[in-house]
């Protein structure tokens, strides 16, 4: 009893430590605590920019990329751990509107993306920067009720 005595206090410990965590907390994985302003300019000099706009960000002296636009509202905000696949494997989910919009010369829907792969000159902390100011700029979208001019109708 004495030698499970410890591991149950250690395992109790553990459990109440997790509770709270954030959506960043994946099973087994967490990137160091990102910055918004530093991952601001880690998207300008990775050059992110050349293909993608974040709505609400102007990049002074850089014009806005003519590819997906990051942020803004939509209905689901991408969790924290499909932002950083998004990043480092970019052929992980093709945008729908993407691939068929780029057919391939068999006439198929494209199956990659355009997207570089930045993994051997991105660090991991410019990857958790990137992701922390991307998750940053999105707003969930609520539901769209229509207006009603007068009393709900009574079944």
């Amino acid at each position: 009893m004495k030698t499970t005595a410890p591991f149950i206090v250690t395992a109790a410990a553990l459990l109440l430590a997790s509770c709270g965590e954030d959506a960043r907390q994946a099973r087994g994985f967490r990137l160091p605590e990102g910055d918004i302003q530093a991952g601001e300019a880690a998207f300008a000099e990775l050059k992110c920019t050349l293909c993608h706009s974040v709505e609400g960000v102007d990049f002074a002296g850089i014009a806005p990329g003519t590819g997906h636009v990051l942020g803004g509202e939509v209905r689901r905000v991408q969790t924290y751990g499909e932002l950083v696949t998004a990043v480092i494997d970019p052929n992980h989910s093709v945008a729908s509107k993407y691939a068929a919009n780029h057919p391939t010369p068999e006439g198929k829907p494209a199956e990659k993306s355009p997207m570089p792969s930045r993994n051997s000159t991105m660090t991991v902390r410019q990857l958790s920067d990137i992701v922390t100011f991307l998750h940053s700029r999105y707003r969930e979208k609520g539901p769209e009720f229509p207006d009603y001019p007068g009393p709900y109708p009574m079944p």
